[in-house]
């Protein structure tokens, strides 16, 4: 459901737009659709990593980087401004 939102907005995602505008903007619309009635799941960790892989595809995506290139999610991590998920 996330990505599809994603994907829905994909021009504004990947535009010209300040990566701190991007980065808003993903936090608040996308991720209250991923996490749509949320507080009724069990958080287990499979539920924590698919979670976490979504967020990269969605960094990646806007910082327009394939999954060809060899680039670590820490690289990723850096060039947005974000950091690293504890678990």
């Amino acid at each position: 459901m996330g990505k599809q939102a994603f994907m829905y907005e994909t021009k504004l995602f990947t535009g010209s737009l300040s990566i701190e505008l991007k980065k808003r903007t993903v936090k608040s619309v996308l991720w209250s659709v991923m996490l749509h009635a949320s507080e009724k799941w069990s958080m287990t960790q499979a539920d924590r990593k698919r979670l976490e892989a979504v967020e990269m595809w969605i960094w990646r995506r806007m910082e327009k980087v394939s999954w060809m290139d060899k680039i670590s999610n820490e690289e990723v991590l850096q060039r947005v401004n974000e950091i690293k998920p504890l678990c």
